[in-house]
């Protein structure tokens, strides 16, 4: 479902096919960087006082964890600087 036109959705698909592949990545770079700062932001607003490494680890967990079992993330939590789960 989406409330965008065909053809207002071929055009927006034609421009971004005409940037370059750097021009591409740059832009999706971007757009990672900002949803990684929205994402510490909404941690950070759900719990006071976090260390950079405990909201590191939550981070990690909220884009990461559902690919490691939870030994492996335990010993990659665990691998971070002063962390302690």
């Amino acid at each position: 479902m989406s409330d965008t036109s065909e053809k207002i959705d071929a055009i927006y698909r034609d421009r971004i096919m005409a940037l370059s592949a750097g021009e591409r990545l740059r832009m999706a770079t971007s757009m990672f960087s900002t949803a990684k700062k929205l994402m510490a932001a909404g941690i950070s607003s759900q719990e006071r006082d976090l260390t950079s490494a405990r909201l590191r680890a939550r981070m990690f967990l909220r884009l990461y964890g559902n690919d490691f079992s939870e030994a492996e993330q335990d010993k990659i939590i665990t691998s971070l600087p002063d962390m302690q789960r």
